[in-house]
């Protein structure tokens, strides 16, 4: 049989209405109502659309629900209020729109009923309750109709009250409409909305509005702001053919567009202004620049790679600096704050009328979404505005403090139409402007639908996000059509502007440019808000809207397609012509827009194929031959250039040049055209002036000159014009041929000839040798140099200076300029003659024979520089110079019989020396020029030509020397010896001499008083030598030993054997001889000196005052600066006192200073009573044995040995004078009273001895006893170490000690307190003697060691047996002490119960256990920190605190444990049994174990934690021994150990429990129960489920040892003190947090409007900051600056800490420390539970709480607190949220009332 469907089952089941909360229901409409202006927004839509074409909106300080404006306050000007703070109590708005009808009064009161009117914006029905935002009961009036809104009874469903108001038809607006009136008395008075910001959103309402034309804005009855509209006869815009008119879906289709200028005129009065607040100059993102005009290295790379086919990407814009924000506003003057400023807005409104064609479908599934129907045609509205009215509507802002300010901040309110600037981003408009911005400067309204907010457009819904899509096409079409109809009229106008002429005017260019820029940047589109996709589909539909053309763009010659632009380049702009680009002032103003064409491949930069089809266009002028140059010389310095592409240029560009040939070279119309290609070289004017005639393939210099050399040559392949290349130009047909001007022949014009010459010299040196060469060839065969005889051959030609015969051709310029430099230089290289030849001269002169060697001279002198190397070389082989004083040789008679004139004899000049008179004393060969009638001179240019043709001028060193060693001729000997002196420095013969080479006998000497003349290698300089009989320069000639090249002394062997063979024998002349040898004794050889150590050559005076020459090795120079006795001095030999001159070679020679350590110890050791007796006394003898200790590592090792062996060392022992009875007799006690001087008079007695027969005193108590027996080290460090190194032993070693306690030990208080002190304070001590000493090498323990191994036990008494075992036998001791410590693993102190703690003691036994070397103070600097407080060992800074830390942790554990025990005490007592319930158990008890004795099941019932039975009976089962049933009579005793266990166990109340055959089964199925210790907390007694507990079956998650047992149907219910006892458990499951960092998931309570109370669980996420007044305070991750947080909120989290959480904690008897507090920036967290640790929010206590605390009102905070603990508290019995809980949370609640209402009470909040 077939089962009927539900729909059957339900056919005949009773109809039921379904109950709607409306109050809810009204509270989540609002909660989608979160825009701003919400409600004011509502009514005016409503106001639209009823046809008002003003309203009215007044703000009033009153309440009351009525319309009309009287009996509103009225304010002076000079008493009104601030009306940014002063609160408003009610609003009223009316509009003066039909009156409501039937319908529209039904539609008011129903919820969701929607305006089926398409036309109309409302779609959902529930704008009109935005209303109860703000109010609870508002008021509508229209007509003579008044409805009310109220809650009934305070309740969830609302009512409304209609009545008739007579009056109401006569409440009328200014043009006589009725007003409808909306009344809102506010839920809680508040300021107005901020005056300016709210005018701003009334102005921005009216830019779609159809029919509103007036908003009015009052302040109890004053008007603050009008704002009034006027529109403007609209005219048609022709639908442009090339754009698309359907849309992609074909739901709409563009029918018709038409433009309506309107105006916006506002009334702003100052009151209003007055609270104006100025913004701050806002930092705009920089703007973006053009590609092309970006760096000029990214635009030829991308022109490279396009001219190479290598795509490039297109590169972000790069940013333009943005400019800085204008001054702010000076202080305003005042004005009437009711006086209105007017300002007007001037904007166009342009409406594409849409028809709607949607299929059946979508018709029907846009009713089902929006519940009306499409509307057959629908308009799109563009609120935009041109360049003029844009200037227009921005004016007024020209002065500061003015009327200009006044209105430039009146004009704010129509920023939200207009933005200050275009790239702020205008807003979407759905009848309102919402949030929602456009992509691009302006407005846009249609019939979107929206989200029910009504904020931003619906793209969720496919049908309603097609349908917004297609609207947003039309949008971007519409935009493109209003961008190209004002382009096409820029275009008119610059038609206009061009009729006539070429070129249109720049300032009507800069006008329609300006105009253009403003449009492009006005169709800029960006990213708009919140929604990309509504500025992003606008933008593509804009572009895209036709795809076979691009967009209009303004451009060198005007709006063009911008496919046939390209995008500018400053660095092109000079030479390209043709080609169309966009503006420089586009490019920079609207570089986003470009970019976008860019990239959608729309316009393109220029490219290289563009440029070389612009250059073979037109020829270039100079100035654009400049440009391109400059630009293609960046280009080539790009990486990826070819320099194949220079061909491509050359073959390309044209040059127009002037024309040479021209008369008037100047003239623009006489020119040339040449290809690039033609040109090979350019002009440098620095070697070829720029004057003179160049050849055709040279660069005009006027385009050269511009770029630099570098560039021309190796970016443009061009060469330097040359001087070769030039004259060649020069030279060649076109300059010397026929019909060429003779101004620039060089073979015809002299003038011109000199040019060539003078060009030629300038640059003649920086011609390289080649071309030199080449020139000289080119010039040589030209007759071109001017002389006295006509323009000659260069080899026919002579220099000016040859004028020895007067029929030469001389060089003569026609200017008269001088031949010399240059010029002269340049006439010498290519063959003019500079002097007359040799052949010639001896021809013309020397033939006659009547001529002079003197006139010869002189003339050679004047053509020297023209003498060749030849020439030169003949005359220096040549006789011709005669010899001075030399008579000439008669010849002998002819055969003729004539006697011929006598011959002179003629020398070469090298034979012969110039004629000087120091030459002519030494008696040397001379050149005579006795026939000259000036007189000699060395300088004359005479005499330089002899010296170069080899002349003598100085003599050699040899000749001189030799004629100063002939002793025959005394003056000419000195003469030659002064002229060597002198040479040396004048001639050079300090180079040339050599002391042994010239081993000439000519140096004056001073030998054993005689001056004799000895060779240089003979004689010393230094005087000091002829104390060793040496010869020495003559005293006269002193200052000439450099010159002579003598030594300045003897070799030192040389000394050495002189001072031996000879030594001094007096002490004065010994000083002199050891000062003078100390200066030399640098030189000695370590042989020398050896030798010198033993030989006898220092003269001693001995006693007898008898001189002795003695060898230095065993001299001294003093005693007196040791630290010797003066009794030991006598030991040591000193030398006489010969100076401090003489002391450095005594000192080298072995003479020491005083003795050495090493010395001392030898002597001391050989003879010890014998240095004893000599040094005097006991301290005298002391101090050597310091200075050995001190210098005993620098000892050689065989003498330590010695030192060991010898008895030197010095002991001491105390001999007791007066010796003491001694103890016998006495106790120990009496032997250690205080008052007994032990010690006695003593005697110190010092004796000689081995060090190793001697103790080192490192027990001062030990030796303080046994110091008569005891041969003592002295007690210094120094002597110690010594003597321990030479063998001696520590007393520590000699003597042995042991501690003898007597009866047991006991760890008492006093001991307890003993360890806790000792333990602290020898921390402090081992970290402080680590931190001394450094490292750990010096401790035994480190300082952490002692905490856990000290042990402290007090005994009856501790004596210490002292014990010495020395020569004489062992000898003991015993005395009394008060403390000991032993090591047996650990430290184990103990201390005497008879005797006061002797901290000394204590110290000392201690430091010898931890210490590796124990010092003197160590013991009592343990003393002092042991004895000393806590606070002042801090304030001498040692550092405590973890001392004290210890103990603040010591004391919470002890306040812990007594709320523990506290705890425990009062859960005992809630679970204890009552005797009723106690007879009631035992019977159950029994009758489980009939055989069991009733007295112990009670007894054992007492002492069982609950639930007692079912533990009792646990305890029985496993165990099964127990005492049984006695069969004697009523009343007997027990049995054995039946008391026992009641003697020694508390009794316990028991309780019957709900679960104890459960618990019986798993006993019986071997199963047992898990420990109860096991639980951190006793397990909860069985209870009985409130009603809506889960069932059996269910599993409900609770802690461990909390799970209630299930409850057996017919069980006793649960009693009270079980619930108690489990609330004390909760409570007592509540801990500290330890943990720094929370970071898991944890139960909370939470508040949240549309979920239910609390959550289960959350994740938090906190870490610790600080403690607050006790509590720690957790702060979230994301809280910036957590510790700032604090300090910022310190006086409230005291308050909420003092005041409310410490005060709620002590009501639950909680531990405060499991109190925390923390704080998070966002969600609904307000506590939470993490494992027994309470967390509550900060951040609602400060929104909920703190303002009340802070006034004195507790009671909410500390209800609120209460219940919030509670809560967390039952989260320590169950987890999750179900009726367990509830049961748990409302017994808290009733258990601590009364607590809390005392708390209350004390607080003044609750009275009796």
């Amino acid at each position: 049989m077939a089962q009927p469907t539900f729909r059957a089952l339900l056919a005949g089941a009773d109809d039921e209405q379904v109950s709607v909360n409306q109050r809810a229901l009204v509270e989540k409409i609002l909660a989608r109502y979160s825009g701003e202006h919400t409600v004011f927004r509502e009514l005016l839509q409503n106001s639209d659309d009823a046809a008002a074409s003003s309203v009215e909106l007044h703000f009033r300080t009153t309440t009351g629900s009525t319309a009309s404006a009287d009996a509103q306050p009225t304010y002076a000007p000079d008493q009104l209020p601030d009306i940014a703070r002063t609160k408003v109590a009610s609003i009223m708005v009316r509009n003066d729109g039909f009156v409501f009808r039937q319908e529209d009064w039904a539609r008011l009161t129903e919820i969701a009923s929607g305006n089926p009117d398409e036309t109309k914006i409302g779609a959902f029905g529930v704008g009109f309750y935005s209303l109860f935002s703000i109010c609870d009961e508002p008021v509508v009036s229209s007509g003579n109709k008044v409805l009310g809104f109220y809650w009934k009874n305070g309740g969830d469903q609302l009512y409304v009250k209609s009545a008739t108001d007579d009056a109401g038809l006569s409440n009328v607006s200014p043009d006589g409409k009725p007003w409808s009136t909306f009344l809102m008395d506010l839920r809680e008075p508040a300021p107005m909305p901020e005056p300016n910001d709210f005018s701003r959103f009334l102005t921005s309402c009216l830019g779609f509005t159809q029919n509103l034309r007036a908003l009015s804005l009052y302040f109890d009855g004053h008007l603050l702001f009008r704002v009034t509209k006027t529109l403007a006869p609209s005219r048609p815009l022709a639908l442009r053919p090339n754009l698309a008119h359907t849309s992609p879906l074909k739901l709409v289709r563009l029918q018709s567009v038409e433009e309506a200028p309107f105006q916006l005129r506002a009334e702003v009065s100052g009151w209003m202004l007055r609270s104006l607040v100025k913004p701050k100059p806002a930092v705009t993102a920089a703007s973006l620049t053009s590609a092309a005009a970006s760096s000029t290295t990214s635009f030829a790379s991308k022109m490279l790679a396009a001219f190479s086919s290598r795509s490039t990407a297109s590169h972000a814009p790069s940013p333009v600096p943005t400019p800085p924000p204008a001054p702010a506003a000076s202080e305003r003057k005042e004005a009437d704050p009711l006086v209105h400023v007017h300002v007007t807005l001037f904007l166009r409104t342009v409406a594409a009328t849409l028809s709607v064609s949607p299929s059946a479908h979508f018709a029907s599934e846009m009713l089902r979404a929006t519940k009306k129907a499409l509307p057959k045609s629908t308009r799109y509205s563009l609120v935009w505005t041109g360049k003029a009215e844009f200037d227009a509507s921005h004016g007024g802002r020209t002065g500061e403090g003015t009327d200009d300010e006044r209105e430039a901040d009146a004009r704010r309110v129509f920023s939200g139409l207009l933005p200050a600037d275009l790239a702020t981003q205008g807003r979407v408009a759905i009848g309102f402007a919402t949030h929602q911005t456009s992509g691009f400067a302006g407005s846009v309204g249609a019939r979107f639908i929206s989200t029910v907010e009504r904020e931003s457009l619906d793209f969720q819904a496919k049908y309603v996000a097609d349908w917004n899509r297609e609207l947003l096409w039309a949008g971007g079409v519409l935009a493109r059509t209003v961008y190209e109809e004002e382009m096409e009229e820029i275009g008119r106008l610059w038609k206009r502007a061009t009729v006539g002429t070429s070129e249109i005017a720049q300032e009507t260019r800069t006008e329609l440019e300006e105009r253009a820029l403003h449009l492009v940047r006005f169709f800029t589109f960006s990213k708009s808000t919140p929604q990309e996709i509504v500025g992003g589909l606008t933008e593509q539909t804009f572009f895209s809207s036709n795809a076979n053309s691009s967009v209009t763009l303004i451009s060198s010659i005007g709006p063009t397609s911008a496919q046939k632009l390209r995008l500018p380049s400053p660095q092109l702009a000079g030479f390209v012509k043709s080609i169309p680009v966009v503006p420089a002032r586009i490019a920079d103003g609207a570089p986003r827009f470009l970019a976008v064409l860019r990239d959608k491949g729309l316009i393109r930069d220029i490219s290289l194929e563009d440029i070389f089809d612009d250059l073979g266009a037109h020829p270039l002028t100079i100035a654009e031959a400049v440009e391109l140059f400059k630009w293609w010389t960046t280009l080539a310095s790009n990486r990826s250039y070819d320099p194949r592409l220079l061909q491509r240029l050359k073959d390309a560009a044209m040059l127009s040049v002037p024309d040479p040939a021209s008369p008037s070279p100047s003239s623009s119309t006489d020119v040339r055209i040449h290809p690039l290609g033609a040109f090979r070289t350019f002009l440098n004017p620095k070697v070829v002036p720029a004057d003179m005639p160049l050849p055709e393939h040279t660069l005009p210099f006027e385009l050269s000159r511009q770029l630099s050399n570098h560039d021309l040559a190796f970016v443009f392949g061009f060469a330097e014009l040359g001087l070769f290349d030039w004259v060649r130009e020069l030279v060649s047909g076109r300059f010397v041929g026929k019909g060429a001007k003779s101004e620039t022949n060089l073979l015809e014009s002299p003038m011109f000839a000199e040019k060539v010459l003078a060009v030629l010299a300038k640059g003649w040196q920086q011609v390289p040798v080649v071309a030199q060469r080449d020139l000289t060839d080119l010039l040589a065969k030209l007759a071109f140099v001017p002389t006295r005889q006509g323009l000659k051959q260069p080899d026919a030609a002579y220099f000016p200076n040859v004028s020895l015969f007067d029929d030469l051709a001389i060089v003569t310029l026609p200017s008269g300029a001088p031949v010399k430099g240059n010029m002269e230089k340049l006439l010498l290289a290519i063959g003019v003659r500079r002097h007359v030849e040799l052949q010639l001269v001896f021809t013309r002169l020397l033939g006659a024979g009547d001529w002079s060697h003197v006139q010869l001279v002189r003339y050679l002198v004047s053509v020297k520089s023209t003498l060749t190397a030849a020439e030169k070389d003949r005359l220096r082989k040549t006789n011709w110079l005669p010899r001075e004083g030399e008579a000439k040789v008669e010849q002998p008679v002819g055969a003729d019989g004539t006697k011929p004139r006598p011959k002179t004899v003629r020398y070469r000049a090298a034979e012969l020396y110039e004629p000087t008179e120091q030459l002519r004393e030494l008696g040397l060969p001379l050149v005579d020029w006795s026939d000259s009638q000036s007189k000699w001179r060395s300088g004359s240019d005479e005499a330089k030509l002899l010296f170069d043709l080899g002349l003598l001028r100085i003599p050699p060193v040899e000749k001189v020397l030799q004629i100063a060693a002939d002793s025959t001729d005394g003056v000419r000997q000195e003469k030659a010896l002064r002229y060597f002196l002198d040479g040396c420095i004048t001639q050079g013969y300090a180079s040339s001499y050599s002391p042994s080479k010239h081993a000439f006998a000519f140096v004056p000497a001073s030998h054993k008083d005689k001056e004799v003349r000895v060779k240089p290698t003979e004689v010393f300089g230094n005087p000091d030598a002829a104390l060793l009989g040496f010869p020495v320069l003559a005293p006269r000639y002193a200052a000439e030993e450099a010159r002579f090249g003598v030594r300045r002394d003897p070799a030192a062997q040389e000394l050495v054997a002189a001072l031996v063979s000879s030594p001094p024998q007096t002490i004065a002349q010994a000083s002199k001889v050891f000062a003078y040898l100390s200066g030399q004794v640098g030189h000695f050889s370590s042989v020398e000196l050896d030798a010198l150590r033993w030989a006898a050559i220092v003269p001693v005076r001995k006693p007898d005052l008898k001189v002795e020459i003695v060898p230095p090795l065993n001299l001294y120079f003093s005693t007196s600066d040791t630290s010797l006795p003066s009794g030991l001095k006598s030991l040591f030999a000193t030398v006489p006192e010969f100076g401090p001159a003489a002391r450095p070679f005594l000192v080298a020679c072995g003479v020491k200073e005083s003795p050495s350590t090493s010395e001392i110890a030898n002597m001391l050791i050989s003879d010890p009573p014998k240095f004893y007796d000599l040094a005097g006394s006991s301290e005298r003898y002391l101090s050597v044995l310091r200075l050995l200790a001190v210098n005993y590592g620098s000892l050689p090792s065989t003498l330590r040995s010695r030192m060991k062996l010898s008895p030197f060392f010095l002991g001491t022992k105390r001999i007791l004078r007066n010796p003491p009875n001694g103890n016998q007799g006495r106790t120990l006690l009496e032997a250690d009273d205080d008052n007994d001087d032990e010690t006695g008079e003593t005697t110190l007695v010092y004796q000689l001895s081995r060090a190793s027969d001697l103790a080192i005193n490192d027990e001062p108590a030990a030796f303080q006893v046994f110091q008569a027996d005891i041969l003592a080290c002295p007690q210094e460090d120094a002597l110690e170490a010594l003597a321990e190194q030479l063998g001696a032993n520590r007393i520590s070693r000699l003597i042995t000690e042991n501690y003898r306690t007597t009866g047991e030990p006991d760890v008492s208080k006093r001991a307890q307190e003993l360890k806790r002190t000792i333990s602290e304070r020898t921390y402090l001590f081992l970290s402080e003697r680590r931190h001394s000493y450094g490292g750990k090498s010096e401790l035994k323990h480190d300082p952490e060691w002692i905490q856990t191994h000290l042990l402290v036990s007090e005994v009856r008494s501790i004596e210490l047996v002292r014990s010495l075992n020395s020569a004489q036998g062992l000898k003991r001791h015993t005395s009394a002490v008060s403390a000991c410590a032993k090591l047996a693993g650990d430290i184990h102190l103990f201390v005497s119960a008879s005797l006061e703690v002797d901290y000394y003691e204590v110290a000392m036994s201690l430091c010898k256990l931890l210490l590796v070397k124990q010092r003197t103070n160590d013991a009592l600097l343990l003393l002092t920190i042991l004895q000393t407080t806590l606070k002042n060992l801090k304030r001498r800074g040692f550092n405590v605190d973890r001392i004290m830390n210890a103990r603040k942790a010591e004391r919470e554990a002890a306040d812990q444990r007594m709320r523990e025990e506290r705890l425990q005490a009062q859960l005992k007592a809630h679970s204890s049994l009552s005797p009723e319930k106690l007879d009631l158990a035992a019977r159950e008890l029994s009758s489980m174990f009939p055989d069991a004795d009733p007295d112990f099941l009670r007894t054992l019932l007492q002492t069982q934690d609950p639930p007692q039975l079912e533990n009792a009976a646990n305890q029985l089962l496993s165990s099964g021994q127990y005492p049984k049933r006695r069969s004697g009579p009523p009343g007997a005793m027990p049995p054995a150990g039946t008391e026992g266990i009641a003697a020694h166990q508390q009794p316990a109340p028991a309780q019957q429990s709900g679960g104890l055959f459960s618990s019986l089964r798993r006993q019986f199925a071997n199963k047992p129960e898990p420990s109860r210790n096991a639980s951190p907390l006793p397990p909860p007694p069985s209870l009985t489920p409130p009603p809506n507990m889960p069932q059996p079956g269910s599993v409900p998650q609770r802690p461990p040892g909390m799970t209630p047992q299930p409850h057996k149907p017919g069980a006793t219910p649960t009693s009270t003190d079980a619930i108690r006892a489990n609330l004390t458990r909760a409570i007592q499951a509540s801990r500290p947090e330890t943990a720094s960092n929370v970071s898991n998931a944890v139960e909370k309570t939470e508040v949240k409007e549309s979920e239910a109370y609390c959550d289960s669980s959350a994740a938090a996420n906190l870490s610790f900051v600080a403690e607050v007044g006790g509590l720690r305070f957790f702060a979230a991750k994301d809280v910036p600056d957590p510790t700032t947080f604090v300090s910022e909120h310190h006086d409230a989290l005291l308050r909420m800490v003092t005041q409310v959480l410490r005060p709620v904690g002590d009501v639950f008897g909680l531990d405060p420390r499991a109190l925390h507090i923390f704080h998070d920036l966002e969600g609904p967290l307000i506590a939470f539970n993490r494992n027994g640790s309470l967390y509550i929010n900060f951040r609602y206590y400060a929104a909920w709480h703190d303002q009340l605390v802070s006034d004195g009102r507790l009671e909410e905070p500390l209800i609120s607190t209460f219940h919030t603990v509670a809560h967390e508290l039952s989260h320590n019995l169950v987890k999750p949220h179900d009726s367990a809980f509830s049961f748990y949370f409302s017994s808290f609640c009733e258990q601590y009332f009364t607590a809390m209402a005392r708390l209350l009470a004390a607080k003044g909040v609750l009275t009796a």
